[in-house]
This record gives structure tokens, C-alpha cells and sequence, in this order.
């Protein structure tokens, strides 16, 4: 018995460590380290049982020409829009009410050392990519005073035991902080963690990180007695059986694929060179060494040619390759509710309508987010309150917390938002004025409408008079 369970501790340690794998891999192309991807990616598609006369094989032929593209970067940094503009938060007490100045003015202090509008916007990013991310914050001594951080950790360096009664609900949380580099057989990685439980008590241990096995657990001392875990876990989902949401990211999975394109599109330019040909070149006469493209033809004696000198141009497809790039970026902007418009220099909107509405699946997910994120925020702005007792400031049991969330903004081109202004024109809900007001934020209604006169006017002056208007009968009206 005791073997069946070691057997089914292993393999679910081994399933962990695929689930870490593919959030490494996530990282890595935001962080756009493609290349390994790259590499293994052409090594899969080529049998490198067969070599060229060169002697290297097909696929160390192609890795040479390899390029990346930064479609998740882009496409994350995009759709992260609900925090990167900060949230007004208020600390209050349970009924509401604003706490005294003192402590309004202690909280705002924390809140500018952590720099948490900084790293929440991060930890969007993050949740973005992965799906799960984690806050804690803790107590660090800097230029010989304690202050307050935020660690974020991501899910490649992350496992839980889950609770039994609810699995989406971690009894343990384990994240790595080091590798034991002194680890007396080599042919281990032992990696060293902490470990906080839902009692709020903190440990130290190593894990062999092929085996999952154990050892050396250790408590740590916490000046903060918690009573709960305090790793806040931001998502933007909501779990269901399981703690992680462990699933491939389909902008990570093309970004790969469209990384092979570029790499097929940039041999095709670099062979597409134009071959020179010399045509009745002396027969038996080699090209001269270090002549790259250029062929020759020997004299074609029956008809008389004496020789001459052309170049044959391949035309390899690279203009339909680059559409084809194009096309597929575009299709996974769309997919992450994000207009296409993002990878094109112009706008290809065919209306205003069309400009507008390539914005409300983003409004719509970030209204989402709003739900999933405040109650995360909440529980971190506690802990964060509970972390400071560590270094002096105290504040009341029963806080609570008002989120007041910037509004979402998407730059717009030009054409873009004339296109979105001449439809809402179009439905009576906009005038030139609010134009005037929306170009020049220091510009109040008054002084908006009284340059829209003075523009009518300049526009009056400039109209070329008809030459058939009788002017007599203009004075007569």
C-alpha cells in the first residue's frame, strides 16, 4: 500500500512539475526568450538523419535564420488596462466610515514604499499571462530600517497541498527562493523553499526536485502572528476544482508558431537574391573565387551569342509570407478581445461603428476583472495592515477598504477617433464642442464654444463667393 501511495505522490509531483514548466515557458515569451522554443521547435519538424553536402543538418541549416516576434509582450501589456492607471483606495472602517488622519496619512505612506500601483499593475500582467498570481508582502531591512515589500510570485515556482474539503484552496503554499548549490550528490537539484499554512506559520525546507521528496522542514520565526495564510492569490477566473488553472496560453502557443514564420520568411528573403548570370563565359574558365550569386553560361555557338551579362530574379513569396504574419497576429489580438489594429501602421476600420465596437470586449473583460481583482485587493490591503505591526504601526481590527478603479482609456489614432466622434455625432450624443474640450483638457465649456465661433468665422472668410449670387437680391432678404 505504502508503495502506491508514494507512486501517486510521484506522479502528481511529476504533473506539478509539467504544469511549472508551461508557466516557465509563458514567462519566457513574455520576457521574449524565444529561442530555445525556437530551436526545439525546428528540430521537431525536420529528420536530421539526412545532412547536406556541407555535412550540418536541415535543421541547424534553419536555426541559423531564426527571428522571434513580441506578440505576447504586446498582446499582455495590451489587454493589462484595468490598473495601469491607479486606483484611488480609501482605508475605512467596517461601517464605512474614513479612519482618522493620522491613519489615512500611515496607510498612504505604506502604500507609495511598496509601490503598489506599480506592482499591481505587474501582477495584472502576470494574471494575464498565467492566470494565477500570488502577493505577499513582508518585512525587509534597508539602510538599517524595516520596511514593508511586495513579493510576486508566479506559478513556475509554486506548488500547493490542496485542502480536501475544497481543492481550489491551498492548505500549504510552497515557493522557491534558491537552489542548495551545496548539495552533496550532484546529480540531484534540491531546491530550498518556504512554506507558509493556514495557520499563518512560515517554514524553511529543501525538496529534491525530481522526486518531490522532503526534507530538512524547519520553522521559521514570524514577528507577525497572522492566524491564516497570508499569500493573497489574484485570478482572473474563478477556480473550480482545482488551485491552479493549469492550461496551455493560446497567445503563447501561436506567438511560437509565428515565430517558424518569420524564421521561414527571413530565409526567403535572404535567398531571394538576385542570381548574375554571365552568358558566354570562357568555357573550362572557372568564377572567380568569392564571386557569391553569380553563374556562368558558356558561349552558345550555333546561334552566334558572343556572351553578355543578366540578372534572374527568384521572386521568392515574401510579401505573401508577411501578410500571412500579419494576418495571424491579427487573429490572436482579436481572440484576446484586442483590435487588430494594434499590429498595423493605418486603421483598417471600414466605419466609425467598426472602431468603436473593437474596443467593448476589452470594456467588457476589464468589468470583469473589476470582480475578481477588489476582492483580491481587499484581502492584500489587510494583510499588508496586519504586516504592519512588524514595524510599528497599528491599525484598527475592523478596517475595510473603497477601491475607486481609473477610468479604461485606449489610445486612438486620428482617423480612428474621427471615425468613433462622427458616429456618436451621428446619434446625437456628441458635439464639435466636446471635441474641442476632449483635444484640450484645460479648455472649460464657455471658453470651448467661444473658439468654435471664432472658427466658424475663420471657415465663413475662407468660403469662395459665387460668382452667380446676386448680390442685390442678398441685400434685399
Amino acid at each position: 500500500m505504502l508503495e502506491v501511495i508514494t507512486a501517486l505522490k510521484q506522479a502528481k509531483w511529476k504533473e506539478d512539475r509539467q504544469r511549472r514548466a508551461r508557466a516557465t515557458r509563458n514567462i519566457d515569451f513574455f520576457d521574449n526568450n524565444h529561442y530555445p522554443y525556437i530551436e526545439a521547435g525546428i528540430e521537431s519538424r525536420f529528420d536530421n538523419s539526412s545532412k547536406y553536402e556541407s555535412g550540418i543538418t536541415p535543421a541547424t541549416f534553419v536555426k541559423k535564420y531564426k527571428r522571434y516576434d513580441n506578440l505576447t509582450e504586446v498582446i499582455i501589456t495590451e489587454k493589462s488596462t484595468l490598473l495601469k492607471k491607479p486606483a484611488k483606495i480609501t482605508i475605512t472602517n467596517s461601517k464605512g466610515e474614513e479612519l482618522s488622519e493620522t491613519q489615512q496619512k500611515a496607510f498612504q505612506k505604506i502604500l507609495k514604499d511598496i509601490d503598489l500601483d506599480a506592482n499591481l499593475h505587474e501582477t495584472e500582467k502576470q494574471t494575464n499571462l498565467n492566470r494565477d498570481t500570488a502577493l505577499l508582502p513582508q518585512i525587509v531591512t534597508v539602510d538599517g530600517e524595516q520596511t514593508i515589500i511586495l513579493d510576486i510570485i508566479t506559478p513556475d515556482g509554486a506548488f500547493v497541498k490542496q485542502k480536501d474539503g475544497n481543492p481550489t484552496e491551498a492548505e500549504e503554499f510552497y515557493y522557491s527562493i534558491g537552489t542548495d548549490t551545496d548539495s552533496p550528490d550532484t546529480a540531484k537539484e534540491v531546491i530550498i523553499y518556504n512554506m507558509w499554512n493556514d495557520a499563518g506559520e512560515k517554514y524553511e525546507l529543501r525538496i529534491d526536485d525530481s522526486t518531490g521528496v522532503k526534507a530538512d522542514l524547519v520553522k521559521l520565526d514570524n514577528q507577525i502572528q497572522y492566524g491564516y495564510n497570508p499569500i493573497t492569490m489574484f485570478r482572473n477566473y474563478t477556480p473550480k476544482q482545482t488551485f491552479w488553472n493549469d492550461k496551455h496560453n493560446y497567445t503563447v502557443d501561436e506567438n511560437l508558431e509565428i515565430d517558424l514564420l518569420k524564421t521561414a520568411w527571413n530565409i526567403s528573403r535572404n535567398m531571394n537574391i538576385p542570381m548574375l548570370v554571365l552568358r558566354g563565359y570562357p568555357e573550362g574558365q572557372e568564377v572567380k573565387s568569392g564571386w557569391s550569386f553569380v553563374t556562368a553560361i558558356p558561349a552558345d555557338k550555333d546561334t552566334g551569342n558572343q556572351g553578355d551579362a543578366g540578372y534572374i530574379n527568384p521572386n521568392a513569396p515574401i510579401e505573401t509570407e508577411a501578410k500571412l504574419i500579419l494576418s495571424s497576429k491579427e487573429q490572436v489580438a482579436s481572440a484576446n478581445k484586442l483590435s487588430p489594429s494594434i499590429f498595423t501602421s493605418g486603421e483598417k476600420f471600414s466605419s466609425g461603428y467598426h472602431a468603436f465596437i473593437s474596443k467593448q470586449d476589452l470594456l467588457e473583460y476589464t468589468d470583469t476583472l473589476r470582480k475578481h481583482y477588489t476582492k483580491s485587493i481587499k484581502r492584500l490591503l489587510k494583510v499588508i495592515c496586519k504586516t504592519a505591526e512588524g514595524i510599528g504601526i497599528v491599525f484598527p481590527e475592523d478596517i475595510d477598504f473603497t477601491i475607486d478603479y481609473a477610468e479604461v482609456s485606449f489610445i486612438q489614432s486620428p482617423e480612428e477617433k474621427a471615425k468613433v466622434r462622427a458616429l456618436k455625432t451621428q446619434q446625437g450624443i456628441w458635439s464639435a464642442v466636446q471635441s474641442l474640450m476632449d483635444d484640450n483638457p484645460d479648455m472649460n465649456e464657455k471658453a470651448a464654444i467661444k473658439e468654435l465661433e471664432r472658427i466658424q468665422r475663420l471657415r465663413k472668410l475662407e468660403e469662395v463667393a459665387n460668382p452667380f449670387e446676386d448680390e442685390s437680391e442678398e441685400d434685399d432678404e
